[in-house]
């Protein structure tokens, strides 16, 4: 009997044991799953951004429309007297009265040196100023030897740079000029220069200008490009 009932005694204490555990599992489970809750992962929650795309445009060439004038050429340039040869000055141009009378000159002189206002020089019987020896002096002695008191003015600026004359001896150097260049371009014309030795040289004109200044094709296309910033237009016009 006391084998027996110290078995019941035990037995009784393992299901006692056995239900408060039960108990227990139940309670934490009831905690843990109310029927209420809505379980959502983490892993689920984000801040999305939202992506706009532009439109992807293609870059297409603008297609080239037929010009229907032909590109000026640079008579000035010397690349382009390497192709078409030296031809910065015409003959008719060489002699012409225009552009520019005495008082056009005398106010280009002062616009590129005001030191000109105030220049006169005494010449057959009168004081003159710069602008009225160029024109007067342009002209030799006979009918037809002259030289474009244009010329001889873009000639002066460039080689003097518009400074007043040494000695206020204007007259004497505008006379100068002139008779070199005619006699340049009377030789040409005539034959006397052996036209084979310039084959760059276009016309007389122009050559009388290479021969003035040397040669230097840096100072000839300052004289040409010079011409056409004061007069605005080509010294090569027809």
């Amino acid at each position: 009997m006391k084998i027996k009932f110290k078995y019941s005694i035990q037995l009784t204490f393992c299901i006692l044991i056995f239900l408060s555990s039960s108990c227990n599992g139940m309670t934490k489970l009831a905690q843990t799953s109310s029927p209420n809750a809505t379980i959502t992962p983490s892993t689920l929650i984000r801040n999305t951004p939202t992506i706009t795309v532009s439109p992807t445009h293609t870059a297409f060439p603008s297609p080239t429309l037929p010009t229907t004038t032909s590109p000026t050429p640079d008579i000035c340039s010397p690349l382009q007297w390497q192709e078409e040869g030296i031809y910065i000055l015409s003959r008719s141009q060489f002699d012409s009265s225009d552009p520019g009378g005495p008082i056009a000159i005398n106010q280009i002189l002062i616009s590129r040196n005001p030191a000109w206002e105030d220049f006169q020089q005494y010449d057959h019987g009168e004081m003159r100023t710069g602008g009225k020896i160029f024109h007067e002096s342009a002209w030799g002695p006979n009918m037809g030897e002259g030289v474009s008191p244009a010329i001889l003015l873009i000639t002066y600026g460039v080689e003097l740079d518009w400074e007043l004359p040494p000695y206020g001896a204007l007259v004497a150097k505008v006379v100068l000029m002139r008779n070199l260049l005619f006699q340049d371009v009377s030789e040409w014309n005539r034959g006397v220069i052996d036209q084979s030795q310039y084959p760059a040289i276009k016309n007389g004109a122009s050559y009388a200008l290479f021969r003035y200044f040397d040669g230097d094709q840096d100072i000839l296309e300052k004289w040409c490009r010079t011409y056409i910033d004061v007069f605005g237009e080509s010294p090569i016009k027809k």
